[in-house]
């Protein structure tokens, strides 16, 4: 999670989508202000955002030592309950650190759907997660999504708040084939070409949909 304090009366903005905006509303003073030294923070741990990006190959050294500590304990059938608990901690907050030095905030989608069209195709996606850089999206059914790489892609996403449907296009990233019946297409769609009103509708829209904290 990213937050920084409100220069005007230092109330502390908590947001994923601090990164995304230049100047953002500060919910306690009302006033608009300019997004600058970010926090990003998860179970205890904080790091101002600028440093962690350049520590980022560190971070990502330590992820990989702690997938390799995991699933050794896993062949060795480890399974002393408090270390592997310390162990999945230790691994979600390093994910959830190095999620706050990304250019793009990725909200996950829950029952969602969305067209798309390519050329000839067109037909229905679930989508499973969505930024303003991009997204991911898999097949209802067993056909699969059109997956050349590089690929035009049309998305067409229904937006609360707009009168219409929010047209995007991008360009296909990766493919992902069905492992099985249960595991359908994914592809992942590169946005190209965003206007500033279309990003600004995905940012609104994901501001509704990401998961907000209780209490």
């Amino acid at each position: 999670m990213l937050k920084m304090n409100c220069p005007i009366c230092q109330h502390e903005i908590v947001s994923p989508l601090l990164s995304e905006c230049r100047h953002v509303v500060c919910p306690a003073c009302k006033q608009e202000v300019r997004v600058k030294n970010i926090i990003v923070y998860s179970n205890g741990l904080s790091c101002h955002r600028d440093q962690l990006r350049t520590k980022l190959y560190h971070y990502k050294d330590l992820l990989a030592a702690a997938y390799r500590d995991k699933k050794q304990r896993q062949d060795t059938s480890d399974s002393h309950f408090q270390n592997n608990t310390r162990s999945e901690q230790f691994i979600v907050t390093l994910q959830e650190l190095m999620a706050g030095a990304r250019d793009n905030y990725r909200a996950t989608v829950d029952d969602y759907f969305v067209t798309y069209r390519s050329h000839h195709l067109k037909g229905f996606a679930r989508l499973l997660n969505l930024s303003v850089a991009g997204a991911c999206i898999q097949s209802t059914t067993d056909a699969s999504l059109p997956c050349a790489i590089n690929q035009e892609l049309i998305l067409s996403l229904a937006v609360p708040g707009r009168p219409d449907a929010l047209t995007i296009t991008g360009r296909v990233s990766w493919s992902w084939p069905a492992e099985s019946p249960l595991k359908k297409h994914r592809v992942g769609v590169q946005f190209v070409d965003l206007e500033q009103q279309a990003k600004t509708s995905l940012l609104n829209f994901i501001e509704q949909i990401r998961p907000h904290a209780v209490g």
